[in-house]
C-alpha cells in the first residue's frame, strides 16, 4: 500500500486528490476481498499469500502434492487411523453413531453382536454375551454424542478382543468399492485422489458419496483438462460437515494435488 501511494503521488508530484480516492477504493476492496476469503475459503487465501512462480506454475514440485501421489494403503491406513481414532471398546461418532475400533460403525445392537467382533467383560474377563453386548450398545448410545472416545470408555463394561482388523479390512474393501461406482474412471484419477474418494466413502457410506455430484463433475472435467484450477474446484466440493477441520483439509490437498 505505502508503494502504491508513494508510486501515485512521487511520479505526480503532488498530492492530487484523485490518487487519494483511487488509494481509498483499493482498499476498500482488498479489505473485502481479504475479509470474505478469511470466512469463504480460508485455504485459497493461504496459497495466494504464498503465491509466486514456484506455487501457480509449478515450477517447483510441492512435496507435499509428490507424497499423496504416491500414497499406499499402508499410508492411508495410518491417516485414517489420525482421522478416525482407534479403541476397543464402543463410543459415539460426531454424528451420534455407535462405533468401535477405527470408525467401524455399529449400526445396531444386532449389528453390533453380528460384526464378528468378539468382547470379553473388563471386569470378570469373561467371554460377553449377545445380552451383555446389546447392553454396551444401549448404554453407549443413551449418552450424549459429541465427546472425545476416551471420554465414553467409563459406560462401558466390554473391550473387543478379536475381529477389529478383519472387519476393518471388509469396511476399507466396501469404501473402495463405493468409490469405483461412484467415479467410473476412477482408476485414471491419482493416487491422492482415489484415497480421497475411499475415505469419504468409508465416513459417508456409498449413498452419502453419490451425493456430492458437484465433485464428481469437476473430476471430470479435471482428468480432461488436466488444470490445476480445475483439480481445486474439485477439492474444494469435497468439505463435509460434521468432521475434523485436519480430516476435510488433508482431503482437499490429496485432490487438489491431482495434476
Amino acid at each position: 500500500m505505502l508503494v502504491l501511494a508513494a508510486a501515485l503521488f512521487l511520479s505526480a508530484g503532488s498530492l492530487f486528490w484523485q490518487a487519494w480516492v483511487y488509494l481509498a477504493v483499493f482498499l476498500v476492496c482488498t479489505l473485502f476481498i481479504t475479509v470474505y476469503l478469511i470466512k469463504y475459503d480460508p485455504k485459497l487465501l493461504a496459497r495466494r499469500l504464498k503465491a509466486g512462480p514456484a506455487v501457480n506454475q509449478g515450477s517447483q514440485p510441492n512435496s507435499q502434492l509428490r507424497k499423496a501421489n504416491d500414497m499406499t494403503e499402508a499410508d492411508y491406513m495410518a491417516k485414517l487411523k489420525d482421522f478416525e481414532g482407534e479403541t476397543d471398546y464402543m463410543y459415539l461418532d460426531s454424528r451420534g453413531n455407535v462405533t468401535i475400533g477405527v470408525g467401524i460403525l455399529l449400526a445396531s445392537a444386532a449389528a453390533a453382536k453380528s460384526a464378528g467382533i468378539t468382547f470379553k467383560n473388563r471386569k470378570t474377563g469373561k467371554a460377553a454375551t449377545p445380552a451383555e453386548i446389546e447392553k454396551d450398545y444401549g448404554s453407549v448410545k443413551a449418552v450424549p454424542k459429541g465427546m472425545k472416545e476416551s471420554k465414553y470408555e467409563k459406560y462401558t463394561e466390554l473391550v473387543a478382543t478379536g475381529g477389529l482388523d478383519a472387519r476393518l479390512e471388509k469396511e476399507l474393501s466396501q469404501a473402495k468399492s463405493d468409490a469405483k461406482s461412484y467415479f467410473p474412471d476412477f482408476d485414471k484419477l491419482p493416487d491422492g485422489t482415489q484415497w480421497a474418494l475411499v475415505d469419504m466413502a468409508f465416513n459417508l457410506g456409498g449413498t452419502g458419496l453419490k451425493k456430492y455430484a458437484k465433485m464428481k463433475a469437476a473430476l471430470e472435467k479435471a482428468v480432461k483438462s488436466k488444470a490445476m484450477e480445475d483439480w481445486e474446484t474439485a477439492a474444494k466440493e469435497s468439505h463435509r460437515n460434521g468432521i475434523q477441520s485436519s480430516r476435510n483439509d488433508a482431503i482437499y490437498d490429496w485432490i487438489a494435488g491431482g495434476r
